[in-house]
Parts: structure tokens; C-alpha cells; sequence
């Protein structure tokens, strides 16, 4: 009997994402998993390891939009607005103080 295993000779574990494809891989050539080695070296503990290779996937976050979003352009306007008055008032204190010191 001839069996042809498709198996990839070199393979590198980058990330957690890796694990299943890599659990396949020992099983098709009936070895076993070092996890404690695994865990070592991607700074988690063996447990999550283990989770991994058994087909977890993390779940996605949701995209929320703030409740500010809606009022974005109005509240620019503002901002924008009342810059040109604090900068505006600004100069008119230093106006008025330059002109004391002129005076006194």
C-alpha cells in the first residue's frame, strides 16, 4: 500500500492563529504537540494553547459609531466660531493693556 501524505516540510508558528494547521500536521505524522514549549515561546500560557489548537477563534469587535458623529459639523462650527472670537478678545485685552502702558 502507497499512502502520499501531502505534508509541508517546513512550517512556522508566528502566531496563534498557526495552531490548527499545526495540530493537523501532528496528526498526520502521529506526533505530539509540545505546548509548554509553544506557550514559552509566544509569551501565553498552555491552556490557551490548547484552545487554539482545538479551533477557537477570537470574536470580532463591533463597529460602533459615536452618538457625537451625528452632530460632528455643528459642533466644528462652534469651535471654529468661538476660536475666532476667544483670539479676537485676546487681542482686544492686549490692545487695551498696551494702551495703559502707553498712557502710564
Amino acid at each position: 500500500m502507497y499512502i502520499k501524505l501531502d505534508i509541508p516540510t517546513e512550517f512556522e508558528v508566528k502566531s496563534l492563529t498557526d495552531l490548527p494547521n499545526l495540530k493537523n500536521l501532528m496528526e498526520n505524522v502521529k506526533m505530539k504537540v509540545n505546548k509548554s514549549q509553544l506557550a514559552r515561546e509566544l509569551n501565553v500560557d498552555r491552556r490557551t494553547i490548547d484552545k487554539y489548537m482545538n479551533g477557537f477563534t477570537p470574536k470580532g469587535t463591533k463597529k460602533k459609531t459615536s452618538k457625537i458623529d451625528v452632530h460632528y459639523e455643528v459642533i466644528v462650527d462652534l469651535l471654529l466660531d468661538n476660536s475666532v472670537l476667544v483670539q479676537k478678545k485676546r487681542n482686544d485685552l492686549k490692545m487695551v493693556f498696551q494702551t495703559w502702558l502707553y498712557w502710564y
